[in-house]
C-alpha cells in the first residue's frame, strides 16, 4: 500500500517539482517482489500534461503553468494508486531600473527612465507573456511624467532632489 505521497509545499513554475512516494509492502513468502510505478499529472482541464515510471517523479522546469491546479497520481503495481491536488504558485514580476538607483542630473533638463528589463519569472526569455507588464512610476516631489505607464517614461521640470519609484505587475 502506499503509505505517503509527497508533494512539494509550493510550486514555482521556474523550478523543477520532485514528487515521491513511499510505499509498504509485504511479502508473506520471505521473498520482496519488484515494486513497478508509474506517474501522471493532468491539469484541471483533464489534459495529461506529465508522465513518468520509477519512485520519484520529477517534472522539469517550465512545463506547469502559473496560477493552475494539477493532480498528481502515483500508481503502485498497477492497482494501488494515491493523488494529490497542487497548484503552481505565480511570482512576483522583477523590476529592473537600467542606469542605477541613483543619478545627478541639471536642474530644469529632462531625463528618460528606463525599467524595460524587468521581466515575469514565471516566463523563459523570449516566451510570450515575459514582458506583458504593466508599468506606474510615481515621483517625489511631483515633476513632469511624461508616458508614467511605460517602461521608460520621461521627467522633466526636476528643480531639486527627486524620488522615483516603480511599480511593475
Amino acid at each position: 500500500s502506499i503509505q505517503e505521497l509527497a508533494v512539494p509545499p509550493m510550486l514555482m513554475r521556474s523550478a523543477a517539482a520532485e514528487f515521491s512516494v513511499a510505499v509498504a509492502s509485504s511479502s508473506c513468502s520471505g521473498t520482496a517482489s519488484a515494486i513497478v510505478y508509474s506517474w501522471r499529472v493532468v491539469s484541471a482541464a483533464g489534459v495529461a500534461v506529465w508522465s513518468g515510471t520509477g519512485r520519484k517523479l520529477v517534472v522539469p522546469a517550465w512545463t506547469l503553468a502559473p496560477g493552475e491546479a494539477y493532480t498528481v497520481t502515483a500508481v503502485v503495481n498497477a492497482a494501488v494508486s494515491k493523488s494529490a491536488v497542487v497548484r503552481v504558485t505565480s511570482s512576483a514580476p522583477v523590476a529592473v531600473v537600467s542606469g542605477g538607483l541613483e543619478r545627478e542630473v541639471q536642474r530644469a533638463t529632462s531625463v528618460v527612465l528606463n525599467a524595460s528589463k524587468s521581466y515575469n519569472p514565471d516566463y523563459k526569455a523570449g516566451e510570450s507573456g515575459r514582458s506583458a507588464l504593466t508599468y506606474s512610476w510615481v515621483c517625489s516631489p511631483a515633476v513632469t511624467l511624461i508616458s508614467a505607464t511605460t517602461p521608460q517614461p520621461e521627467l522633466s521640470g526636476i528643480a531639486s532632489a527627486t524620488n522615483c519609484t516603480v511599480t511593475v505587475a
